[in-house]
């Protein structure tokens, strides 16, 4: 987020924002990244040269994009298939997922999952999209072999 100050920033002795989650940046421009998404109200505050506090507010809510990320395991594999565990705790803000396996299957709602494969030793393509709201994020890529 990008923040514009007063229009003649010298007029103040003094001039700062508060972004609402303990964030304090001080300067008439600022610019700031919220790490977590969410409703804030970000305050810009300018002390006079009389040594008055003026202050306004706006309300914002800032959407973050979920990322998609996974790891994998193979849990077995013989002549009845492989079982291969996925683990994708730790995608970011995500809220459903869907497993493209790539073996023409897919799986939607769980990010600690196992999948079996018909044919063992071969190379599969894994799509993982996981979703927020209307976001989509993400792509994994795993190869078991």
């Amino acid at each position: 987020m990008n923040c514009t100050g007063p229009a003649i920033a010298g007029r103040y002795t003094s001039i700062w924002y508060d972004f609402g989650n303990g964030t304090i940046v001080n300067g008439a421009n600022a610019s700031y990244t919220y790490p977590v998404g969410g409703s804030y109200t970000v305050t810009l505050y300018g002390v006079n040269a009389c040594g008055d506090t003026l202050s306004t507010s706006q309300n914002i809510t800032m959407c973050i994009k979920p990322t998609a990320s996974f790891t994998w395991f193979i849990v077995s594999s013989n002549g009845n298939g492989m079982t291969v565990q996925f683990d994708a705790t730790s995608s970011l803000l995500a809220n459903t997922y869907t497993w493209y396996w790539g073996d023409g299957q897919t799986s939607t709602g769980a990010n600690f999952i196992q999948h079996v494969y018909a044919v063992p030793s071969l190379l599969y393509n894994v799509t993982l999209s996981d979703w927020e709201q209307l976001w989509t994020g993400g792509y994994g890529h795993a190869s078991p072999r």
